[in-house]
């Protein structure tokens, strides 16, 4: 495998939303913008991860309209009519699919890899600036807003795609 864990993160995240979601995701640099670090995020999924010796959370932060969106197209049901759990429930298996994937093409014969069961939960008060202040953050753009992922543990669980 050639690809940096940047770019298969950015490939498989874009399979992932484009695929089971209908919802085309492109990072900032591609898009040519740059987020607003004042904005506000909605709601966070997050994922346990462990690998080898080191454990972590992925985490995934949404803007209110993306994660309706998200929800709205994978259930097919009007975003209007979607409740809490539901969009929550959404977004956990939108982590679960896209980590699982990563995983899979990081380790193909899932000799160390291993997810938790997502946890969704209000993001409190964060901003996007907030967010990609961390390292290992990277920034999703579609017309419904932002998607930023907290990639660092996958980063430490499998250095050998640096």
């Amino acid at each position: 495998m050639s690809e940096t864990l940047p770019q298969l993160l950015c490939q498989t995240v874009a399979e992932v939303y484009g695929t089971m979601f209908f919802t085309f995701l492109e990072t900032a640099e591609e898009a040519g913008l740059t987020p607003d670090p004042g904005q506000a995020v909605f709601l966070e999924a997050a994922i346990g991860v462990s690998a080898r010796e080191a454990k972590g959370e992925v985490r995934f932060y949404y803007a209110d309209p993306l994660a309706r969106h998200i929800a709205s197209n994978f259930l097919a049901i009007d975003a209007d009519q979607l409740d809490e759990r539901r969009m929550r429930d959404t977004l956990g298996e939108a982590a679960n699919m896209t980590v699982g994937s990563l995983l899979g093409k990081l380790d193909p014969k899932a000799v160390c890899g291993a997810l938790d069961i997502p946890v969704v939960r209000q993001a409190g008060i964060r901003t996007i600036g907030d967010i990609l202040s961390q390292p290992d953050t990277i920034a999703f753009h579609s017309d419904f807003g932002w998607l930023l992922m907290d990639y660092g543990v996958v980063k430490t669980c499998f250095k050998h795609h640096e």
